[in-house]
């Protein structure tokens, strides 16, 4: 009979319109911070004993702590999508990091209290919520300046910030508003994200040091200890009594659980149960609650707070009530979905329904139901042993999802990702390849495929340690087992590249385009491959070919440019880098190119010009191109130091390390030299000129003469002959002269000769 009546409630919740608003706290500020990937039981006010997190309890010993807060989604992009909006997934539609925009008639918390007078801010910690997905909506400052067009690879360092970085550019921003007289009358709403629990785990030291077996715990206490440092500045300055503060996370990590090694992938209580702490400048009397709530309460709560109307399409409801202890609350379910094994894998989405206070109900391909008050692993599925129950709780469960998907906005869809942003996303850890499961029935559940995924992120991590022997075996024995899985080949591709296996590398891309024909990370890893095979002209042909496909990839067209500009066909490059300046106007690689360009073709002003574009960005060539100028404009001594500037930066740029050579052996550094021409070798070794500056250093200097023989006949040996050749010969030439070995010595000059009477015959000397 409980039963029945607990279902009667939920039917209730799905239809019913929300609850009165509360009196409202006055004058109040709002600061807002989410701590990504943070789980609940390892943050101590949640008595679990897991982290030492000082900070974050002593705001939870002032406020109030929710004992069950219910994620809405295990990934950072929707969760977020759904706590600043109050609505669910089933609403909204952002169900993945990448691919989707923020539609921009979703009312977020920040233009609601925009609207009534609060300055916004946010400051961001992830490229995951760059306002590149429509997240800038309703703010003022939107602090997501990770200056990542500056890279020339992107990896975790630059599509991410720390902590300290966050939490100083939050500070920063208090200093200069505290400063205006104008402004610091104003209420001001901030929102901060902090992402150092979110793996790869690399805490900073101590915490790196007292916690080698538990990164995890080390990145929490870290990101705690910067919390402290803020809250110290807020209570200096006189805000911190004055704010509304909530700290929550967007959802938490399995750290093994279950088969899952971090998050998305399954929707069990390590991922979407949640921390959620409230403190006002006056203390509520409830200290803690029991009752379920969920992210999407946070918005209604916080305008209900400030005595403002909510907007209609709220799904949450305000916990003001709760905290308050002067009133039941009317809901008690909570709801979470995870439709990543579905995009990128093509296995069945998951979603979950929350209800009777302690009970749990998984729609799966095969579903799950757990009573979480003795069964908090979630080990024992009643599903069965309890088939009455469960049934009666999916219809109940499919009626809500029907309900809450009425009047469902339209994300914006981004599907074909710019390469950057793919590239952005994976340096994170999101797989990027996306499976079209549109039509598709009966998909696989996740439960059944868990160590296939276990397994390609193993690889991942093998490949991150250079293990590749080892992840390119693991990720054979995954596609054997998952032949349809098109990140097992892109994976498998990268790795071929890695051990400088081009043929086989490019074998896997192709495999990859025949499973996706329009995924683009793939087309430009086989245009790499192409020009690392020397194959230009079958880059162009497939260049052309993908743009057909991706007509405005600029990716693409700067790949193109770099094919003609190979083969010095320099007006063809010209007019396709013109042609991917003018999709995307912000495109530093385009006019770093350009540059090169118009230094190659002497038109001195034109690369002057363009370099400018660029000059401040930590660009492969920039560095180098500024070098070239300086020495058109006879400055050898800055020359110098810019093309230092670019081997600190790009150690392995040959180009650089030779032209620093020769600007200091004509500045008569000629030991400084010597180490330059052997960088360009170890660099690159097929760049014959190198050896043979490096062999006339030891031949001037009548020393080591079995290193000048080595270095000329490895140069002499490369193909194909060049004017560089024959000038090999003539080291040798001089060599054997020097030894007296006059026959040796006049047969290599012959064999300079003939090089160099050849290469007059064809126009190439």
């Amino acid at each position: 009979m409980k039963f029945i009546g607990l279902v009667v409630l939920v039917f209730f919740l799905v239809v019913s319109c929300g609850e009165p608003r509360e009196e409202k706290l006055l004058d109040v500020n709002v600061v807002l911070i989410t701590l990504d990937t943070l789980r609940a039981d390892f943050v101590g006010a949640y008595n679990q004993g897991k982290a030492d997190t000082p900070a974050i309890d002593a705001v939870a010993a002032e406020g109030v702590l929710f004992e069950r807060c219910i994620a809405q989604t295990p990934l950072t992009l929707p969760s977020h999508t759904s706590l600043l909006s109050g609505t669910y997934p089933l609403h909204h539609q952002i169900r993945d990091n990448g691919g989707f925009l923020v539609p921009q008639e979703l009312e977020m918390i920040s233009e609601s209290l925009q609207k009534q007078g609060f300055e916004t801010s946010a400051f961001i910690a992830s490229y995951v919520l760059h306002s590149r997905w429509g997240f800038n909506q309703g703010f003022d400052t939107y602090s997501d300046d990770f200056d990542l067009s500056q890279y020339e690879s992107i990896s975790l360092g630059n599509v991410q910030k720390s902590a300290e970085v966050v939490l100083n550019n939050a500070t920063n921003w208090f200093k200069l508003r505290q400063a205006d007289n104008v402004r610091k009358t104003k209420p001001f709403f901030t929102w901060i994200h902090l992402y150092d629990p979110h793996t790869p785990y690399d805490p900073p030291s101590p915490y790196k040091e007292k916690y080698p077996r538990n990164p995890y715990r080390g990145e929490v206490e870290y990101m705690d200890h910067q919390l402290e440092l803020f809250f110290d500045f807020l209570k200096k300055e006189g805000l911190y009594q004055r704010c509304l503060i909530i700290l929550t996370a967007d959802h938490g990590e399995s750290l093994g659980q279950h088969g899952e090694r971090t998050h998305g992938f399954f929707i069990y209580q390590p991922t979407v149960w949640v921390p959620l702490i409230i403190r006002a400048p006056r203390p509520f009397p409830v200290k803690k609650v029991r009752n379920i709530v969920e992210l999407i309460d946070i918005a209604p709560t916080i305008m209900d707070a400030l005595g403002f109307p909510l907007p209609e399409a709220y799904q949450g409801q305000s916990m003001l009530g709760l905290m308050k202890g002067d009133k039941e609350r009317t809901k008690n379910t909570a709801y979470s979905e995870t439709y990543y094994p579905r995009f990128h894998f093509g296995w069945s989405e998951l979603k979950a329904l929350f209800y009777d206070d302690h009970m749990k109900y998984i729609i799966a391909p095969r579903p799950e139901m757990f009573d979480l008050s003795t069964d908090l692993p979630e080990t024992d599925n009643l599903a069965l042993k309890k088939s009455y129950q469960a049934g009666v709780v999916k219809k109940l469960f499919q009626r809500f999802i029907a309900e809450k998907s009425k009047n469902a906005r339209k994300p914006g869809e981004n599907k074909k990702l710019a390469r950057d942003d793919l590239k952005k996303l994976a340096a994170l850890g999101y797989i990027t390849s996306v499976v079209d499961t549109s039509g598709k029935m009966d998909l696989p559940d996740p439960k059944d495929k868990v160590r296939v995924f276990s397994n390609l992120s193993r690889a991942k991590d093998l490949m991150a340690a250079k293990e590749y022997d080892q992840a390119i075996e693991l990720l054979k024995k995954v596609i054997t087992d998952e032949p349809g899985l098109t990140d097992g080949f892109l994976q498998l591709g990268i790795l071929y590249s890695k051990k400088n296996m081009q043929e086989q590398a490019l074998a896997q891309y192709y495999k990859v385009l025949a499973q996706k024909p329009d995924y683009n990370a793939a087309m430009i890893n086989v245009l790499n491959t192409l020009i690392r095979l020397g194959q230009y002209d079958r880059g162009i042909v497939a260049a052309r070919g993908f743009l057909t496909t991706f007509p405005d990839d600029h990716g693409i067209l700067n790949e193109l440019a770099s094919l003609y500009i190979l083969k010095k066909d320099y007006a063809a490059a010209r007019k396709v880098l013109l042609q991917s300046i003018a999709v995307e106007k912000i495109n530093p690689r385009a006019y770093n190119k350009l540059t090169g360009i118009y230094l190659a073709q002497g038109e001195i002003a034109r690369a002057a010009e363009s370099i400018k574009k660029v000059t401040n960005l930590r660009l492969r060539e920039v560095n180098y191109h500024l070098a070239r100028l300086e020495e058109e404009a006879g400055k050898t001594q800055q020359a110098i130091e810019y093309y230092k500037k670019e081997l600190a930066s790009f150690p392995d740029h040959y180009q650089s390390a030779y032209n620093l050579a020769e600007l200091l052996r004509k500045s008569g550094h000629l030991d400084e030299a010597l180490t330059y021409y052997l960088r360009t070798i170890e660099c690159n070794p097929q760049f014959n000129i190198a050896y043979f500056m490096a062999a006339k250093y030891y031949l001037d200097r009548r020393s080591r003469l079995d290193e000048v023989e080595r270095l000329c006949l490895i140069g002499v040996r490369l193909q194909p002959p060049d004017k560089y050749t024959a000038f090999g010969y003539y080291i040798l030439a001089d060599l054997f002269s020097a030894k007296g070995d006059l026959k040796l010595s006049s047969r290599y000059y012959q064999q300079a000769q003939s090089i160099k009477e050849a290469l007059v015959r064809a126009h190439r000397w």
